[in-house]
């Protein structure tokens, strides 16, 4: 029987004070799951778009609600995830250029 992978989460309200310290934790898990300083920091800025536009785009001003972050370190990789309950997001409502 092999170990589960070590799994992670966070519960984040949607308010962007809290990008810095989240982002902050993602990075110090990508370097001790072995990405260097620059891969760590490419990983960052992901979570630092998705969840940036979850919270600015996805609730109505005022509106509180969190956003759940679940990171798996796996042998040769890290799995994030975010999830949020706010409005989806329709491609379809943006000229195309």
């Amino acid at each position: 029987m092999t170990p589960s992978a070590p799994v992670s989460r966070l519960e984040i309200p949607n308010d962007i004070a809290y990008l810095t310290p989240v982002l902050a934790y993602v990075g110090e898990l990508a370097r001790a799951a072995g990405f260097t300083a620059d891969e760590a920091h490419q990983i960052e800025i992901a979570v630092e778009e998705g969840l940036s536009n979850a919270i600015q785009h996805g609730y109505e001003p005022g509106e509180r609600a969190t956003i759940q972050l679940e990171c798996e370190q796996g042998a040769a990789c890290l799995t994030l995830r975010l999830r949020d309950k706010g409005i989806p997001f329709d491609p379809d409502s943006i000229p195309v250029y």
